[in-house]
């Protein structure tokens, strides 16, 4: 059995951002205190507004982080077949479980809209994102990214990594797992305690969803597809509602 990782998201050659736009915000209404249900910022000193504000929200709101891996100079990987690139397809199925979250009413927060990185390099850019998953106003942390493994372009599936130590991140990576399969019909590839930096040492429990492989025939047509993207994504909004609904 071939060991599969997400390397390009471990990458830290420097390169030049592009441009973010200074607002964007999904299309989910605002609940009645104002504070828009999905949101992102590309300056960084609204980013820290925002998240100030996402401060004032009593207790018993549910904020979520979602991490969108790669984008603008780091295109992560790349599909074999189409050269589709994993940052937009990344965000592509970002944005709609944005969009399901914010139906099930969590707060959601996103680490990017658009086509552009977090920071001007490779480091910062996963410094910053690092350091969002340490905020302690998250309940729960989730990074969207694509798998490759070129070598052998029959390998394919679902996988989840989570931090081993506490914040019951297994849990939360095994529910969301387990509904992505159910829905999708896609192999299970388990769960993973890699030490990726994005689901490092994180405050809350955090699981990063490797949602296929862009390097299999198949799975790159299918995670191209809105419609395919949507019942992935409502997979992993169930899964975490799921995991609220639990012991945990």
């Amino acid at each position: 059995q071939p060991a599969v990782t997400d390397t390009p998201a471990l990458q830290t050659e420097p390169a030049q951002t592009d441009n973010p736009p200074a607002t964007q915000t999904a299309e989910t209404p605002a609940p009645s205190d104002g504070i828009p249900l999905v949101v992102t910022e590309g300056d960084m000193n609204a980013v820290m507004a925002r998240l100030e504000q996402l401060k004032t929200l009593p207790s018993d709101k549910t904020i979520i982080l979602l991490d969108v891996g790669h984008g603008g100079f780091d295109p992560g990987s790349i599909g074999l077949d189409t050269g589709v690139h994993e940052d937009e397809l990344n965000l592509q199925v970002a944005r709609f479980v944005a969009q399901k979250l914010g139906e099930k009413g969590y707060y959601v927060f996103m680490t990017r809209m658009g086509s552009y990185a977090v920071a001007e390099t490779k480091n910062e850019d996963m410094r910053l994102r690092k350091e969002f998953m340490k905020l302690d106003i998250f309940d729960a942390a989730i990074s969207i990214h694509m798998n490759s493994y070129p070598d052998d372009r029959s390998v394919d599936g679902t996988r989840l990594f989570y931090y081993k130590e506490g914040t019951k991140g297994h849990t939360l990576a095994t529910i969301i797992l387990d509904e992505i399969c159910k829905a999708t019909g896609q192999r299970n590839r388990g769960t993973n305690s890699g030490d990726l930096m994005v689901v490092r040492e994180p405050v809350a429990p955090s699981a990063l969803v490797e949602c296929g492989f862009i390097s299999n025939a198949n799975e790159e047509r299918l995670l191209a597809n809105p419609n395919y993207q949507e019942k992935l994504a409502q997979a992993v909004a169930d899964g975490v509602e799921k995991f609220f609904n639990s012991d945990n």
